[in-house]
Protein backbone atom coordinates (compact mmCIF):
# COMPACT_ATOMS: atom_id res chain seq x y z
CA UNK A 1 0.00 0.00 0.00
CA UNK A 2 2.57 2.67 0.64
CA UNK A 3 4.20 2.26 -2.67
CA UNK A 4 0.84 2.62 -3.97
CA UNK A 5 0.74 6.32 -1.72
CA UNK A 6 4.18 6.68 -3.12
CA UNK A 7 3.13 6.49 -6.64
CA UNK A 8 -0.05 8.12 -5.73
CA UNK A 9 1.43 11.21 -4.13
CA UNK A 10 4.50 10.81 -7.12
CA UNK A 11 1.47 11.03 -9.25
CA UNK A 12 -0.55 13.55 -7.69
CA UNK A 13 2.85 15.53 -7.66
CA UNK A 14 3.75 15.33 -10.87
CA UNK A 15 -0.16 15.83 -12.26
CA UNK A 16 0.36 19.12 -9.81
CA UNK A 17 3.23 20.23 -11.97
CA UNK A 18 2.25 19.33 -15.02
CA UNK A 19 -1.53 20.78 -14.46
CA UNK A 20 0.78 23.89 -13.22
CA UNK A 21 3.34 23.96 -16.43
CA UNK A 22 -0.23 23.12 -18.69
CA UNK A 23 -1.77 26.31 -16.84
CA UNK A 24 1.69 28.35 -16.96
CA UNK A 25 1.45 27.17 -20.83
CA UNK A 26 -1.78 28.28 -21.09
CA UNK A 27 -1.19 31.51 -19.26
CA UNK A 28 1.34 32.04 -21.10
CA UNK A 29 -0.10 30.92 -24.69
CA UNK A 30 -3.49 33.15 -23.73
CA UNK A 31 -0.78 36.02 -23.16
CA UNK A 32 0.45 35.05 -26.37
CA UNK A 33 -3.10 35.06 -28.19
CA UNK A 34 -4.09 38.46 -26.54
CA UNK A 35 -1.30 40.18 -27.88
CA UNK A 36 -1.28 38.62 -31.08
CA UNK A 37 -5.22 39.87 -31.00
CA UNK A 38 -4.24 42.80 -30.13
CA UNK A 39 -1.51 43.59 -32.42
CA UNK A 40 -4.49 42.32 -34.78
CA UNK A 41 -7.05 44.54 -33.74
CA UNK A 42 -3.96 47.60 -33.87
CA UNK A 43 -3.18 46.26 -37.56
CA UNK A 44 -7.07 46.12 -38.47
CA UNK A 45 -7.56 49.21 -36.99
CA UNK A 46 -4.60 50.49 -39.03
CA UNK A 47 -6.10 48.89 -41.96
CA UNK A 48 -9.75 50.04 -41.91
CA UNK A 49 -8.48 53.86 -41.06
CA UNK A 50 -6.30 53.47 -43.92
CA UNK A 51 -8.85 52.08 -46.19
CA UNK A 52 -11.27 54.86 -44.92
CA UNK A 53 -8.95 57.15 -45.57
CA UNK A 54 -7.95 55.96 -49.22
CA UNK A 55 -12.24 55.62 -50.00
CA UNK A 56 -12.88 59.01 -48.19
CA UNK A 57 -9.88 59.78 -50.95
CA UNK A 58 -11.24 58.40 -54.12
CA UNK A 59 -14.83 59.71 -52.52
CA UNK A 60 -13.06 62.88 -53.44
CA UNK A 61 -11.29 62.29 -56.28
CA UNK A 62 -14.55 60.94 -57.62
CA UNK A 63 -16.36 64.17 -56.87
CA UNK A 64 -13.79 66.08 -59.09
CA UNK A 65 -14.45 63.76 -61.52
CA UNK A 66 -18.33 63.53 -61.32
CA UNK A 67 -17.89 67.46 -61.19
CA UNK A 68 -15.48 68.01 -64.39
CA UNK A 69 -17.49 65.63 -66.26
CA UNK A 70 -20.65 67.46 -65.89
CA UNK A 71 -18.55 70.85 -66.52
CA UNK A 72 -17.32 68.99 -69.55
CA UNK A 73 -20.75 67.87 -70.44
CA UNK A 74 -22.25 71.38 -69.81
CA UNK A 75 -19.39 72.68 -72.15
CA UNK A 76 -20.39 69.94 -74.80
CA UNK A 77 -24.13 70.94 -74.60
CA UNK A 78 -23.76 74.17 -75.42
CA UNK A 79 -20.94 73.69 -78.32
CA UNK A 80 -23.33 71.48 -79.64
CA UNK A 81 -26.62 74.50 -79.02
CA UNK A 82 -23.61 76.94 -80.85
CA UNK A 83 -23.14 74.57 -83.57
CA UNK A 84 -26.90 73.52 -84.42
CA UNK A 85 -27.69 77.72 -84.36
CA UNK A 86 -24.75 78.13 -86.76
CA UNK A 87 -26.06 75.05 -88.85
CA UNK A 88 -29.64 76.37 -88.61
CA UNK A 89 -28.28 79.42 -89.60
CA UNK A 90 -26.07 78.38 -92.27
CA UNK A 91 -29.34 76.26 -93.76
CA UNK A 92 -31.67 79.31 -93.62
CA UNK A 93 -29.23 81.46 -95.56
CA UNK A 94 -28.82 78.88 -97.93
CA UNK A 95 -32.76 78.26 -98.43
CA UNK A 96 -32.88 82.22 -98.98
CA UNK A 97 -29.95 81.82 -102.08
CA UNK A 98 -31.64 79.16 -103.54
CA UNK A 99 -34.98 81.13 -103.49
CA UNK A 100 -33.15 84.21 -105.11
CA UNK A 101 -32.06 81.70 -107.41
CA UNK A 102 -34.80 80.57 -108.73
CA UNK A 103 -36.73 83.53 -108.90
CA UNK A 104 -33.29 85.30 -110.85
CA UNK A 105 -33.16 81.79 -112.86
CA UNK A 106 -37.13 82.50 -113.43
CA UNK A 107 -36.69 85.58 -114.77
CA UNK A 108 -33.54 84.76 -116.66
CA UNK A 109 -35.65 81.88 -117.88
CA UNK A 110 -38.30 84.51 -119.14
CA UNK A 111 -35.17 86.38 -120.97
CA UNK A 112 -33.67 83.11 -122.57
CA UNK A 113 -37.25 82.37 -124.21
CA UNK A 114 -37.63 85.79 -125.41
CA UNK A 115 -34.59 85.81 -126.84
CA UNK A 116 -35.35 82.79 -128.02
CA UNK A 117 -38.28 83.79 -129.37
CA UNK A 118 -36.75 87.18 -131.42
CA UNK A 119 -34.12 85.02 -132.80
CA UNK A 120 -36.18 82.65 -134.72
CA UNK A 121 -38.10 85.89 -135.82
CA UNK A 122 -34.89 86.85 -137.08
CA UNK A 123 -33.51 83.90 -138.42
CA UNK A 124 -36.78 83.20 -140.27
CA UNK A 125 -36.42 86.56 -141.90
CA UNK A 126 -32.71 86.34 -142.58
CA UNK A 127 -33.53 83.17 -144.15
CA UNK A 128 -36.01 85.01 -145.83
CA UNK A 129 -34.16 87.55 -147.03
CA UNK A 130 -31.67 85.42 -147.82
CA UNK A 131 -33.38 83.31 -150.43
CA UNK A 132 -34.52 86.95 -152.05
CA UNK A 133 -30.95 87.91 -152.44
CA UNK A 134 -30.02 84.65 -153.80
CA UNK A 135 -32.84 84.84 -156.13
CA UNK A 136 -31.01 88.59 -156.81
CA UNK A 137 -27.85 86.98 -157.51
CA UNK A 138 -28.81 84.47 -159.75
CA UNK A 139 -30.71 87.26 -161.84
CA UNK A 140 -27.35 89.08 -161.71
CA UNK A 141 -25.09 86.29 -162.84
CA UNK A 142 -27.47 85.69 -165.90
CA UNK A 143 -27.70 88.92 -166.53
CA UNK A 144 -23.81 89.39 -166.31
CA UNK A 145 -23.45 86.12 -168.48
CA UNK A 146 -25.87 87.96 -170.64
CA UNK A 147 -24.24 91.28 -170.95
CA UNK A 148 -20.99 89.10 -171.32
CA UNK A 149 -22.38 87.45 -174.46
CA UNK A 150 -23.57 90.67 -175.50
CA UNK A 151 -20.15 92.31 -175.17
CA UNK A 152 -18.74 89.11 -176.67
CA UNK A 153 -21.48 89.69 -179.79
CA UNK A 154 -20.65 93.41 -180.06
CA UNK A 155 -17.20 92.70 -180.36
CA UNK A 156 -17.42 90.30 -182.81
CA UNK A 157 -19.60 92.80 -185.15
CA UNK A 158 -17.36 95.94 -184.57
CA UNK A 159 -14.15 92.92 -185.46
CA UNK A 160 -16.07 92.30 -188.39
CA UNK A 161 -17.03 95.97 -188.91
CA UNK A 162 -13.42 96.91 -188.66
CA UNK A 163 -12.26 93.85 -191.30
CA UNK A 164 -14.68 94.97 -193.57
CA UNK A 165 -13.25 98.23 -193.03
CA UNK A 166 -10.19 97.55 -193.78
CA UNK A 167 -10.96 95.37 -196.34
CA UNK A 168 -13.18 98.28 -197.91
CA UNK A 169 -10.39 100.89 -197.30
CA UNK A 170 -7.94 98.30 -199.09
CA UNK A 171 -9.82 97.80 -201.68
CA UNK A 172 -10.31 101.53 -202.68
Amino acid sequence: RRRFEEDSATAATICSALSAEIEKHEKATQAEKALRDREADEKIKEYEEIHVETVKENEVKIAEAEAKLAVQLQEQADELLLWRRRRNKVEAELRATIEKYDVNMFQIQGEVDDLREKYDRELKEYNELAEYYAVIDQDLAIEAEEERLIKEANREADEKRARMERGIARIQ
